[in-house]
C-alpha cells in the first residue's frame, strides 16, 4: 500500500497552513468540492484581522488579498472573491490535495494508520504515518464528542440594490437577538449571521433564517438575501489536541479569521517538527 508520512484531514485554512510547512510528504484530503469551506462556504468574513502576518506563507496570502482589494484598509473581507486567491496560493505552495474525498475507514497499522479513502477513482487504501484532523466536528473514527462545537450559525450574503453613501455608513440596528450583521467592503454588501441550536439540521436552519428575515423592520426592507451559505459556520475550542498516538486535532474553525487559522497551522507544523 502507498505510504503517506502525513495525512491532513480537511483542506481548511489550518490544514493548508500545516501542509505548506510540512512539504511534499503531506497529503490533504477534503470531502467538500473546494478548499477553505469553514470560512468561504459558510460566509464567515472573520474578525480581528491583523495588519501583518507572522509567517511567510501567511504574508503571501495576506498581500494578495490586499493587493486585489479583497481585504480592504478597514479589514473588511469580500468573501465571494477569496476562493480563486486561495486556489492560486495552493498551487504556489505545491500542496498535494484531494477534493471530494471521504475517509471511510481508519484502522491501526504498525507504521501508523491504515486509511481507506473514497473518491472519484473509487476506493483507495493507504498507510499514514501521522494524522492531523483540522475539521470542525472531528472525524467520526476518533470518538470526538460533538459537543466540542461551541457555536453554530447559518449565514447569508445581503445586498442592497439602491444604496446611498459608502461602506462606512453604519448598518441599521439589529432587530433579533439571534441575528448579527457585518458590513462588507462595498456599500451594498453585508453578511447576516443567525445563531442556531446545536441540534438544528439544514432545513430547520434555513426556515429559522427566513422567518427571522421576513420579520425585519422597515429600516432593513431595502436589503435582500442574495445568497445563503452552503455550510454551517462552526466554532470549536482551539488545538492542537492529541487524540491518539500520532493523531492530532487542530480545528480550523476555532480561529478568528482565515489568516490566523492558516498561520496557526503553519506554527503547529513547525512545533511538530516541520517537513516530512
Amino acid at each position: 500500500m502507498k505510504h503517506i508520512p502525513l495525512l491532513i484531514v480537511g483542506a481548511t485554512f489550518a490544514g493548508l497552513g500545516f501542509a505548506s510547512e510540512s512539504g511534499p510528504g503531506a497529503l490533504v484530503v477534503e470531502p467538500f468540492s473546494q478548499p477553505g469551506h469553514e470560512f468561504i462556504s459558510s460566509y464567515r468574513p472573520g474578525e480581528r484581522w491583523p495588519r501583518n502576518a507572522r509567517t511567510e506563507a501567511g504574508r503571501r496570502l495576506l498581500e494578495e488579498l490586499e493587493r486585489r482589494g479583497v481585504l480592504d484598509a478597514d479589514r473588511r473581507l469580500h468573501i465571494p472573491a477569496v476562493l480563486p486567491i486561495v486556489c492560486s496560493w495552493i498551487r504556489e505552495q505545491r500542496i498535494q490535495l484531494l477534493l471530494m474525498t471521504q475517509i471511510v475507514r481508519i484502522a491501526p497499522h504498525p507504521d501508523g494508520y491504515e486509511v481507506t479513502l473514497a473518491h472519484a477513482s473509487g476506493l483507495e487504501t493507504l498507510v499514514a504515518g501521522r494524522i492531523v484532523d483540522t475539521t470542525s466536528g472531528g472525524l467520526p473514527h476518533s470518538d470526538v464528542d460533538e459537543s466540542v462545537i461551541a457555536d453554530k450559525r447559518i449565514n447569508a450574503l445581503l445586498h442592497r440594490a439602491s444604496h446611498e453613501g459608502d461602506a462606512s455608513v453604519p448598518l441599521p440596528e439589529p432587530f433579533d437577538e439571534r441575528l448579527s450583521f457585518v458590513r462588507g467592503p462595498f456599500a451594498s454588501e453585508a453578511i447576516a449571521s443567525l445563531k442556531l441550536a446545536a441540534s438544528d439540521d439544514w432545513p430547520t436552519a434555513r426556515r429559522k433564517l427566513y422567518a427571522a428575515w421576513l420579520a425585519r423592520p422597515a429600516a432593513w426592507q431595502p436589503w435582500t438575501i442574495a445568497a445563503i451559505a452552503d455550510t454551517f459556520e462552526h466554532r470549536a475550542g482551539k488545538g492542537p489536541t492529541a487524540i491518539r498516538p500520532n493523531w492530532t486535532r487542530l480545528p480550523s474553525c476555532a480561529y478568528a479569521n482565515l489568516l490566523e487559522a492558516l498561520e496557526e497551522g503553519v506554527l503547529a507544523a513547525r512545533k511538530e517538527g516541520g517537513g516530512v
